[in-house]
Formats: C-alpha cells, structure tokens, sequence
C-alpha cells in the first residue's frame, strides 16, 4: 500500500466545470439586462422627444393666445363703475371709474342731493367715451363688488344706459345691460 503525502499536492484534481458554468450565465444576464436596460433607455428618449415637441408646439399656441388677447386688451377700453358705501357713513359716498385697476376719476356724493356729482360723473364719462371713440367701450357696473345701495345703482345705470344709447361703440356688461 501506498501512502500519499497530503501537503504534495499531486494527484488532486480540482473541477471548475460547474463555476465557469455559473459565471457563464451570470455574463448572459448582464447582457441581455444591459440590452434591455438600453433599448428601454432608447424608447425613453424618443417619449421624451415627442413630449418635447408637443410642449413646444402647446407653448406657440399659447404665446399666440396671449398677444391675441394683448391685442384685443389694447383695442378694447374697458372702464370699471364703482360706487362702494359704508353703512356707517350713508351720506357721503363716492363714484369710482377705474381702468385696468388704476383709479381714473373719483366723484363725491355727498348728502341726499346727489344730483351734481351724478352730472360731473356723466360729463366726466362723456369725456372719456368721446376720447376712445375709435374702438369699443364696455362698462362694467361694480365688477367685484356687491355692496352698493339701491338708489346708486339704479342712478348709474340710468347713466351707463344712456351712454350705450348716445354713443355706438359703448357695451354695458353687468347690472341692467345684460
């Protein structure tokens, strides 16, 4: 019998079949997920693109929109009627003719008389209305604004009335125009 000496080394044989084999497939799942992973990345950037184009053509459409409107804004003179109270100040109140938020004309009633500063607002609007005559004009009573008394109301309805009759190119929106 013969005795083998353990720390020779000859005679072993060590198997790497089964671990190139496992390597092996590792390698082929890298890859295919690699070419998965770049084909998804792929479909990605052509979404994108098309997403890109439609936000581009969506963003025209919308610039166009906004000078149109400019446009209009620019050939429209829209004016504001106000005519706010304080239920704790009845006697005096005010007529306020705003354009685009700035304050144009401020008129004082004061008093149960009315009548003076009603006929300083409607030459006051005259002015205005003739000065704009070349485009339309759309009055607007208490656009926003709820709180006015009835006899106000119905005064500077009469008023805006009979501007849209004296003068072609003047619209009423709200109040007894509509």
């Amino acid at each position: 019998m013969r005795r083998r000496n353990r720390g020779s080394g000859e005679g072993v044989l060590i198997d790497l079949t089964s671990l190139l084999d496992v390597i092996f497939i590792l390698l082929m799942v890298v890859a295919v997920g690699m070419i998965t992973a770049g084909n998804e990345s792929q479909a990605t950037r052509e979404e994108l693109q098309v997403q890109t184009v439609e936000t581009q053509q969506k963003r025209e459409m919308y610039e166009e929109m906004l000078e149109t409107q400019n446009a209009v804004q620019e050939y429209i003179w829209e004016a504001s009627v106000r005519v706010p109270y304080d239920p704790n100040t009845l006697m005096n109140r005010k007529i306020l003719l705003l354009n685009e938020g700035e304050e144009l004309l401020e008129i004082e009633l004061n008093g149960s008389d009315v009548q003076a500063g009603l006929d300083t607002f409607t030459e006051t609007l005259s002015e205005f209305i003739e000065e704009h005559a070349d485009r339309p004009v759309i009055l607007v009573l208490n656009e926003e604004d709820e709180k006015i008394l009835y006899r106000d109301e119905v005064a500077v309805n009469e008023i805006l009335l009979n501007m849209a009759r004296k003068y072609n190119n003047v619209y009423i929106r709200g109040g007894a125009g509509e």
